[in-house]
């Protein structure tokens, strides 16, 4: 691990764009040398990138899977580890009930 805070700001790999006026990011650790971040994207699903202290950032961003769609103006992901290896996001759907999804190290996403 290096100390202290990195030289500057730099941008993250990959050609995805979000609204910086509307959108905003969600960051969990699931494990010592993770990193993974989540957004919704312009489609309206919610979109993910991820670091690990082995390969650095992931390429590009990506669309979790599933046909959910949310509303990227005024709703946000909200994300926690409640283990390691394991992610849970959560959102306020169309219908007013908190929608979620999960990720583990052993089968993926739901």
């Amino acid at each position: 691990d290096q100390t202290g805070w990195n030289g500057d700001w730099f941008p993250l790999p990959g050609q995805a764009v979000f609204d910086r006026e509307k959108q905003r990011i969600a960051a969990v650790s699931r494990a010592p040398g993770n990193l993974d971040l989540f957004v919704i994207g312009f489609d309206n699903h919610v979109w993910s990138t991820f670091w690990n202290d082995q390969a650095g950032w992931n390429g590009d961003w990506f669309p979790l899977p599933g046909q959910a769609v949310f509303d990227r103006e005024n709703q946000q992901v909200a994300a926690v580890s409640r283990a390691m290896g394991n992610l849970d996001l959560f959102l306020i759907g169309f219908d007013n009930h908190v929608w979620s999804e999960f990720w583990n190290d052993r089968v993926g996403w739901n």
